[in-house]
């Protein structure tokens, strides 16, 4: 009997991120529990009646053991294209997707700085919250995997797009720490790095209240994301998406800056009660 979702984790500890989705989903009234890759699950894997790949990219040992028709909500390839940055990049592109202008050849790199442009570079294409970046200015432009044109414009907005089986089910927005914040924290407001590097450890949060983003606005951010998520055939996730609207709030330009098949959900109530929910409603 098919009684079970598995939840795909890399560690199993208690109160991180898997386990909260998992008890969100229990709460939900969803039968379900965590599971690895490299080991085989407490669970009969024959009772698997669908896999929710919370960001492993590695293939289980028990996956001759389920049905060859149980649903992935994110596939193994799935989790590997959006880790690698290049390759995410080279998706975003083949499916038409407006995604920041990214290249592999360091003299169109060097163009885009004589042009004036900032230039991120990634010497590792797995980083997250900002590893492996160095921006040129300040820094000199190293030899990297992948190079980007910082996305600019009159007024930048950085927001958060929340999938379930390739649906927008939730939103929000990275806003910057205050000024006590950061001060207290020791951090720079006014070291490039943190100003244009927006996770928290350099003082930036999501947040949900007096959005920048219009209903309007948001439709169109929406359904961006939502086109990104099916070129990875995103099952559950985000999609980050940078704006630039000018100073009077007229929307200028959307791209895709980065998916994510593991959302951090420590700190994050609300954003779990969503996806817990929108994927509850897939198992009821």
């Amino acid at each position: 009997m098919r009684d079970t979702v598995f939840i795909l984790c890399r560690a199993k500890y208690r109160n991180n991120s898997s386990w909260l989705l998992m008890q969100q989903l229990k709460a939900n009234g969803v039968r379900c529990c965590r599971v690895l890759a490299t080991r085989y699950p407490n669970v009969e894997p024959a009772r698997c009646r669908a896999i929710i790949n919370y960001g492993v990219g590695r293939t289980p040992i028990w996956l001759h053991m389920i049905g060859t028709d149980v649903p992935w909500y994110n596939t193994i390839d799935t989790v590997q294209a959006s880790a690698n940055k290049a390759r995410m990049t080279e998706l975003l592109r083949s499916a038409g997707c407006n995604h920041l202008e990214s290249t592999g050849v360091p003299s169109t790199a060097m163009q885009w700085l004589r042009e004036g442009r900032t230039v991120v570079s990634r010497t590792i294409l797995g980083g997250c919250k900002g590893k492996g970046i160095v921006l040129s200015p300040p820094d000199p432009m190293p030899n990297a995997r992948l190079y980007t044109k910082l996305f600019s414009g009159p007024r930048v907005r950085e927001y958060r797009v929340y999938i379930v089986a390739g649906q927008a089910i939730d939103f929000t927005e990275k806003r910057r720490w205050s000024v006590a914040r950061t001060n207290a924290a020791g951090i720079d407001r006014n070291n490039p790095y943190t100003k244009l590097i927006r996770c928290n450890r350099n003082g930036w949060v999501f947040a949900r209240n007096n959005l920048d983003a219009t209903a309007e606005h948001r439709d169109i951010i929406e359904r961006a994301a939502e086109e990104a998520a099916r070129a990875f055939s995103m099952g559950v996730g985000a999609i980050d998406m940078i704006v630039s609207y000018t100073e009077d709030r007229e929307l200028i330009e959307v791209a895709v800056v980065e998916t994510n098949t593991s959302v951090g959900l420590n700190g994050a109530a609300t954003t779990c009660a969503s996806i817990g929910a929108a994927l509850a409603r897939e198992f009821m």
